[in-house]
């Protein structure tokens, strides 16, 4: 700790130096310590400003400046509203007030008076995040409470810089803690060593000058990243918007210190943790709860009021079905559930609600499994939606199992699995903004898929429908809102990718598009489906789907709940038995196969269908066997393509006897496979009861 100095103002800002940063800093109890030894490690010379937002009685005068004072050469002054922030500067935030920045000047308010719970240091954290953007730096120190965790999440939004103290040499853990369990905090440091990474932060970006464009414009290592992430998290962001993939790498080099792309991949390779790191900071996990209270609001009344009014006068069991895309750590699930929960109490109705919320995050579903939340969830809930819907067990708030009950979250991947059906409401703001065009076109088209005629469709405020005008008509532009208008026809699952550049097989050139040709197919392939009710799957040799056209829900049923892109999942018992047997002879005898007169069993109804497979491969480094499964209602009417015949030097009764055989010992192969795959699934379900048992 360096010793008084009586003059600071005389230490000079160094000439030269890139413009100063403004660093927010928040402590609470044990904090005059934690800070005279952070300012004791300060330069002198030090060209930042720092702001530090402390848990202070607003019945005592201050002390803090002419203490702190005497450890840092830097002046130390506290905070005035209006007041200037200069550069080599500390200011202090003043007692019965919150402190806020606005273009470089301080602003201060009044502190909400009674005993109710403030929240200064995230309300600092949020304007420095607003005003600073990406250059936003955010220091959370000893503290108890969980102030500070909604701030940091907010500065990480914006690409900023997040530290926290270490938890272990911290007087009191609950704000470190509560801070790096968000999952978003780059340093955990001692006091101490923190000034000197916070300029090794400030300082990189100057030596990573035009890192950018080289990462952009080296395709093959950005594709070996995605690739490194890929194998490790099973996350794929090539799909992702290149520009925020080269921000969030940029970043992380700059954190890790690694001054090229190569040196960056080196250490993906040898540090598993990075990759993981990475990943959580490209899936952006921006939420909270009542976000955008006016699209809110908008939705409750031209959507959910109307919605619980039509289904409780028609006396309907079915309920509601929602669901929330990219769902991310659960806030926007249990917000859709407390507008419901309050509407229908409105309406003095009950229903069944179900809300599906889904994301490709594991650890962020994991916290909304739980749904367990900071005390600092009191800035965006009501008082009385607090007591109503949660239980405050120490600094954490629980939701209450009535609202836990509207909510079923799983992992799932927009792009790649199936949607669900039936659906009134399908909600998916800020998602779409990361992705690629042709990704958000897939991602609109499986939302389309899965909602109901005259379903909503409730996208983020930059978002929109694109192609989509046709058959999602806008009932207000203002909150994103979409009313389906007519019933998707089918939706694709295949992964857009770029080729392995490690791989030995040269790429072809590529050669022009032809706009006439793709759009001929196109219309000709709906005019087909549409015209003789076909539908056609395209599955991998392991039956998983790459893409569907037609009207697919007459022959497939998806799951009401849960997710499989296994076709023969998605089928009746003796459908699911031709597909799998006439794939595997389609694959054996590398020929088409036709199977004649399938009963298909739907709702009490029996009809029968003609299944016609047909192999084919995808080229490239991708190479895998496919094939194309199509489903033809049944008739009277000659197929031209020769039905399965395993023996042609028998008789008719001989060959079918042949051919039942042969479908018998596929059965029994099928049954083996489900038998082994069903004690794997009861070994997985022991290990899981006793898990919770423990």
């Amino acid at each position: 700790m360096k010793s008084e100095i009586e003059d600071p103002a005389v230490v000079p800002v160094p000439e030269g130096v890139a413009d100063g940063c403004i660093v927010g800093i928040g402590t609470s109890a044990g904090g005059l310590e934690a800070l005279q030894v952070f300012f004791g490690n300060v330069p002198p010379r030090c060209p930042h400003s720092f702001v530090v937002v402390q848990h202070l009685s607003s019945d005592h005068k201050s002390l803090m400046a002419d203490l702190l004072q005497k450890s840092t050469a830097l002046s130390v002054q506290q905070a005035t509203d209006g007041m200037k922030i200069e550069p080599g500067s500390v200011y202090l935030i003043p007692p019965k007030h919150n402190l806020e920045i606005d273009q470089g000047v301080l602003s201060l308010s009044d502190k909400p008076p009674g005993k109710e719970l403030n929240l200064p240091i995230d309300i600092f954290f949020r304007s420095l995040a607003q005003v600073q953007e990406s250059r936003a730096i955010g220091v959370v120190l000893t503290g108890t409470g969980s102030d500070g965790t909604r701030g940091v999440r907010a500065i990480k939004d914006v690409g900023g810089m997040t530290m926290v103290q270490d938890p272990n040499q911290a007087a009191f853990d609950g704000m470190p803690v509560s801070a790096i369990n968000t999952g978003v905090i780059d340093y955990v440091l001692p006091v101490e060593d923190m000034p000197s990474e916070i300029q090794s932060f400030i300082d990189m970006p100057l030596e990573l000058e035009g890192v950018s464009n080289s990462i952009e414009h080296d395709s093959e290592l950005l594709a070996l990243v995605i690739s490194r992430v890929k194998s490790v998290t099973d996350l794929d962001f090539n799909l992702y918007k290149r520009p925020t993939l080269v921000r969030r790498i940029r970043r992380r080099m700059g954190i890790t210190k690694c001054k090229t792309l190569d040196k960056y991949l080196k250490l993906l390779h040898d540090d598993g943790r990075e990759v993981e790191v990475l990943a959580r900071e490209c899936l952006i996990g921006v939420t909270r709860f009542f976000r955008d209270e006016d699209a809110w609001e908008t939705l409750t009344t031209q959507v959910l009021a109307p919605l619980v009014r039509a289904r409780a006068a028609n006396g309907s069991e079915e309920g509601i079905r929602i669901w929330s895309v990219g769902c991310s750590t659960g806030e926007e699930v249990y917000t859709v559930g407390i507008l419901l929960l309050e509407e229908m109490a409105r309406q003095g109705v009950e229903l069944p609600v179900k809300i599906f919320g889904t994301d490709i995050s594991e650890q962020f579903l994991a916290i909304a499994s739980k749904g367990v939340y900071p005390e600092s969830i009191v800035a965006d809930v009501a008082t009385d939606r607090l007591a109503r819907y949660f239980v405050k067990r120490g600094t954490d708030y629980h939701v209450t199992a009535a609202l836990r009950s509207t909510a079923i979250f799983s992992p799932h991947n927009v792009i790649r699995d199936p949607p669900f059906k039936d659906l009134d409401v399908v909600i998916c703001r800020n998602m779409l903004i990361y992705l690629q065009r042709a990704a958000q076109l897939r991602a609109i088209n499986s939302l389309h898929y899965a909602l109901r005629l005259n379903g909503t469709m409730m996208l983020g405020p930059s978002e929109h429908i694109g192609d989509f005008k046709v058959s999602l008509r806008a009932t207000d532009a203002k909150a994103r809102l979409y009313q389906n208008q007519t019933p998707s026809r089918g939706f694709g699952f295949g992964v857009m990718s770029e080729p392995d550049p490690t791989s030995s097989v040269r790429p072809r050139q590529a050669t022009r598009p032809n706009p006439l040709g793709a759009r001929s197919a196109e219309v000709l392939g709906e005019a087909i489906t549409e015209g003789l009710g076909i539908a056609a799957v395209f599955v991998d040799d392991g039956f998983d789907i790459l893409h569907a056209i037609g009207e697919i829900r007459l022959f497939a049923e998806l799951p009401q709940e849960g997710f499989t892109s296994n076709l023969l999942k998605l089928l009746d018992r003796s459908l699911s038995a031709a597909v799998s047997t006439a794939v595997r002879k389609a694959k054996l005898e590398a020929s088409e196969v036709v199977y004649r007169d399938v009963r298909l069993t739907r709702e009490g109804e029996a009809t029968k269908i003609d299944v016609m497979v047909r192999p084919f491969s995808l080229e490239g480094p991708d190479w895998r066997q496919c094939f194309a499964v199509i489903f033809v209602p049944g008739s009277d009417d000659e197929i031209s393509v020769p039905v399965i015949t395993l023996d042609h030097g028998v008789d008719a009764v001989g060959s079918r006897v042949v051919e039942m055989e042969q479908e018998l010992k596929d059965t029994r192969e099928s049954l083996q496979a489900a038998i082994e795959e069903l004690e794997t699934t009861n070994e997985e379900l022991q290990a899981s009861n006793e898990e919770l048992m423990a």
